[in-house]
């Protein structure tokens, strides 16, 4: 799809409203569809209207909407939305969100997540629980003009729910039947003045996992997780709002259920085993999260001013047993301690002006330090020789390493202080040169990013060699070599971010837009990379200390008699490899991107329908892409050059029967591919060549994201049940290439799930079930030459799902 293709949508959607009838007030309103908007207001210090009615694509989800799909958290949200990926695999850590194509499995978000105006910094935090979520909002395209750095792809808002609006006590209990789960939560509300109203909640979490590791003859999968928030907000005067909140949870993850499926090419070696979980270390992740944040507003007659002051802080710990296998090669263990500070003043115009802006000023500043420990067992370590062996075989000769204390670690910290400053504007001109309805949107964001990384990473390796040959075996005893990186990278950004919007208004619920906006997504430092240069560089250190031994011992007397030819010849038959690595290398450069768009809201058969629709062009440089380092030692973030990603969106939603039916569709198609990308890749042992994915489809990516749902609900009558309800629905993601190499893929797939309950009027009783189908997908998949051989590994989405809510309400 070209620049042209756009403006041909672009005049189709202007001709979609001929068919949009004017929405007027009438005793028929009680049947037009719920607007989300209408029904659960919350405050955005950076809109001055609905969003359905601003230049941008977006879909919203009530507490209901939630309920009915029975997500609980964010990663339940994916294929909802149309073009909105948010795979559940591996755990906590991998949270990755992908939208039209943008997205990122590791380091920085491409889509931006904020929970009551407050962004989270750092994409390990973005699997919460949904616990008192009054309204969720997903945002496509980049939003970066008002929102900044790392909200390229789009953006995510999760809005609690306020105890001025809503009073009492929620009491939710459920089980679940496959994972041996259950839950618990319970949250108060209360207002105690006109001035004050409080809000106190918590919750507690089990599940068993659904896959067992057949190596550690234990259920993986599972998670255990509770927390607990309280909100505060109060009004000291008439025009000032003060809304406080604080939460806590603890997280912990057990396992990575990846299963084996076989090596990539040759005879399958272990058949029986294809299928099966099979790694042998302890696998888990564990997470506290604390937030703490301030909400000062101050509203005047002509405009409103805000202040957001929000506190971070996220501890975790990864343990992984890196070679996904029963074999003892190597496992990582990665320990994080962020803490982020951020202040964000905004100063914006009433609503329904001429003129409507949007102003402010925003600092952050992150310290994120880290400890990422790296176990390489004798087995692995073996493999230091294998080049050289393969060189030396021809003569009858071997090495041979002999590890005195197996494993040997690689061990240090990192630090990464981040500082981030930015100033933005925005305005929208409405009734543009006297025409009723239409309005211009001009933006810009000048953002300022400096970062720095200390390091100090390595480890001392004491061993011995036995050197074979035909003449007779070499015994090299008391070796050592360390190998350690210390120093300091820093880099600094400046990012102009504009966006330039035209809409048309035909009614209040009907218009159409074409935007142009730059997204900007921070680089930033490959961690996981220094347990590489370690290995590089030791293997260089060690391959040297056995020539410089060899020729030592061969001077001895005990080898007086050899003739110096021959000396001379089997110390010259041991390779040497220079290694090249450094520190620098670890750097991966900010991603942008330029975003074309035209959509439209749209309602039909007098508010019973409302229609959302946009087509979108993305061009995107220095593109992040992650990958595993060659040694199979941890994941690394490198920039492929040029991208390209468009596609459409449609989205329905409607009500019949006064509302007691209401449905729901939509779909979004993305094409996103490599416009530009050349990369090294090991073909062999001992070489690399280049590579060209030119046209190849971005991995991670679904192609197409589907879903459709109906629910229905009577009321009853003079009866002790109030109502009985029930709702079906399926969502489907696919094509998923998992690969620059576009070699592996997961075909499209639907999940079928639905519900049935009765509403007794303070207790409301629901079963459901969940991938009625018993689907089998890959919710991961990927190849790993942490071995001998390289391999296929993937996770399988979660299985057939029943169970049980109950909620009180009093």
């Amino acid at each position: 799809m070209d620049r042209l293709s756009i403006i041909s949508a672009i005049l189709f959607l202007s001709g979609a409203p001929s068919y949009a009838l004017p929405i007027e007030e009438t005793a028929e309103d009680s049947a037009r569809v719920k607007d989300i908007e209408e029904v659960v207001i919350v405050y955005s210090p950076k809109e001055t209207g609905k969003l359905r009615q601003a230049p941008i694509a977006v879909s919203l989800f009530d507490r209901t909407a939630l309920d009915d799909q029975h997500t609980a958290s964010l990663k339940e949200l994916s294929a909802f939305v149309p073009n909105f990926y948010m795979p559940d695999y591996g755990s906590s850590l991998t949270s990755a969100a992908y939208i039209r194509g943008i997205g990122s499995r590791i380091n920085t978000p491409a889509v931006g997540l904020y929970v009551d105006n407050v962004g989270y910094a750092d994409k390990s935090a973005y699997d919460i629980e949904l616990l008192d979520v009054e309204r969720v909002d997903v945002l496509r395209g980049p939003q970066a003009t008002l929102y900044g750095r790392n909200a390229m792809g789009g953006l995510l808002r999760v809005f609690t729910r306020n105890p001025f609006h809503y009073q009492g006590t929620d009491i939710r209990m459920g089980t679940s039947i496959k994972d041996k789960g259950y839950r618990l939560s319970a949250s108060h509300y209360q207002k105690t003045s006109h001035r004050m109203a409080y809000a106190l909640s918590g919750f507690y979490k089990h599940s068993e996992g659904f896959f067992e590791n057949v190596t550690r003859h234990e259920t993986v999968g599972g998670s255990e997780t509770g927390g607990g928030r309280v909100r505060v907000i109060y009004f000291p005067a008439e025009a000032w709002k003060l809304d406080f909140s604080t939460d806590y949870s603890y997280r912990e993850d057990r396992g990575y259920p990846y299963r084996y499926l076989g090596v990539t090419e040759g005879e399958e070696p272990r058949p029986d085993r294809i299928g099966r979980i099979l790694y042998n270390r302890p696998s888990f992740y564990r997470r506290s999260l604390l937030n703490s944040s301030l909400n000062a507003q101050y509203t005047a007659d002509r405009f409103i001013l805000s202040s957001v002051t929000a506190y971070q802080n996220l501890n975790d710990n990864m343990t992984l047993d890196q070679d996904f296998t029963e074999a003892d090669y190597f496992s990582l263990t990665q320990k994080q301690r962020i803490n982020s500070w951020s202040e964000e003043l905004t100063f914006k115009s009433r609503s329904n002006r001429r003129w409507e802006w949007i102003g402010g000023i925003y600092a952050m500043r992150q310290t994120l330090h880290t400890k990422s420990p790296v176990s390489l067992t004798r087995e692995f370590m073996n493999t230091v020789f294998d080049k050289a062996n393969a060189a030396i075989s021809p003569m009858g000769m071997g090495l041979t390493l002999d590890m005195p204390v197996s494993p040997y670690v690689a061990d240090g910290a990192f630090d990464t202080p981040t500082t981030d400053l930015a100033a933005f504007h925005q305005s929208t001109f409405n009734d543009l040169f006297g025409t009723e309805g239409l309005s211009l949107v001009a933006g810009l964001r000048v953002e300022y990013e400096k970062m720095r990384l200390d390091y100090d990473y390595g480890g001392r390796m004491d061993y011995g060699v036995e050197l074979t040959s035909p003449m007779m075996p070499l015994v090299l005893e008391g070796l050592s070599d360390d190998s350690h990186f210390r120093g300091s990278l820093k880099h600094d950004y400046v990012q102009w971010l504009p966006k330039v919007a035209l809409q048309y208004h035909f009614s209040a619920q009907n218009n159409v837009y074409v935007s142009w906006s730059k997204g900007y997504r921070s680089g930033g430092y490959n961690v996981q990379m220094f347990s590489d240069l370690v290995q590089g560089d030791l293997k260089s250190r060690m391959m040297r200390s056995v020539k410089d031994k060899t020729a030592e011992t061969l001077d001895g007397p005990m080898y007086a008699h050899m003739p110096e030819a021959v000396k001379q010849m089997i110390v010259s038959q041991i390779p040497q490899e220079e290694f090249s690595g450094t520190p620098a290398q670890t750097r991966f450069k900010p991603e942008y991107s330029y975003n074309y768009e035209a959509g439209g809201h749209f309602s039909f058969s007098d508010g019973k329908i409302q229609l959302d629709a946009a087509v979108f062009y993305m061009d995107v440089y220095d593109q992040q892409i992650s990958k595993f380092v060659s040694s199979g030692l941890g994941r690394v973030m490198v920039n492929a050059g040029r991208g390209r990603s468009c596609g459409t969106e449609i989205g329905l939603r409607g009500g019949w029967l006064d509302n007691r039916l209401t449905w729901h569709a939509s779909y979004g198609y993305t094409h996103s591919v490599f416009k530009r990308y050349e990369a090294q890749e090991a073909r062999t042992e001992t070489a690399q060549e280049a590579v060209n994915y030119d046209g190849n489809h971005v991995p991670f990516v679904p192609m197409h994201t589907l879903a459709a749902g109906v629910e229905y609900e009577q009321p009853l009558e003079h009866h002790k049940i109030k109502s009985y309800f029930f709702g079906v629905n399926t969502t489907g993601a696919g094509k998923i290439y998992w690969s620059e190499d576009n070699a592996y893929h997961q075909p499209f797939y639907a999940l079928l799930n639905a519900h049935a309950g009765l509403d007794f009027g303070s207790i409301r009783i629901d079963i459901w079930g969940k991938n009625l189908t018993d689907t089998d997908y890959d919710a991961f998949f990927f190849t790993s030459a942490a071995t001998t051989r390289n391999m296929k590994f993937g996770q399988r989405g979660n299985p057939l799902q029943f169970g049980v809510d109950v909620s009180l309400h009093f």
